[in-house]
């Protein structure tokens, strides 16, 4: 994790406390402590950085938070991308991959060799393809709005 992703409600008033997979990923992936500084990102908002206040004992991380406004990235190229509708557990890292890369948008089209079974998997659900994208965005520091980094 590059870029610590926060949802806008999850601050109040300049802090945040975090349990759940992003703490266990700062507690055992960062080694975080008190102290330790992060950069972090809000959806649909800006970047800045998060210090470690504490790690409690029941492995939850308590962050003050500092973010600015931050212009979009104007050198940052406008990219789709077009890809045949691959198998689920391929779905999962072209999406991780792709917001990672800062592909600006994601076109899924049927194709020859698609099976159309892959068009009603779970994999295509709105939260599983957020989640993806969103483990990308981290991955690549890249700036996410609700919809998906930079509009996927």
């Amino acid at each position: 994790m590059n870029l610590l992703l926060l949802e806008p409600g999850e601050i109040l008033d300049g802090a945040v406390t975090l349990s759940g997979r992003r703490a266990e990923h700062l507690r055992k992936v960062l080694k975080a402590e008190p102290g330790r500084r992060l950069r972090v990102g809000v959806i649909d908002g800006g970047t800045g950085f998060a210090e470690v206040l504490a790690v409690t004992a029941g492995g939850e991380v308590e962050l003050a938070v500092e973010v600015e406004e931050t212009p979009p990235d104007a050198e940052t190229p406008s990219v789709d991308l077009i890809v045949g509708l691959p198998r689920p557990q391929a779905l999962h890292r072209v999406l991780q991959n792709a917001a990672a890369m800062s592909v600006r948008r994601l076109y899924l089209v049927n194709a020859w060799r698609v099976e159309k079974s892959y068009f009603s998997s779970p994999s295509l659900r709105p939260e599983t393809v957020r989640r993806h994208l969103r483990l990308g965005a981290e991955q690549g520091r890249e700036e996410f709005a609700a919809e998906g980094p930079r509009g996927l």
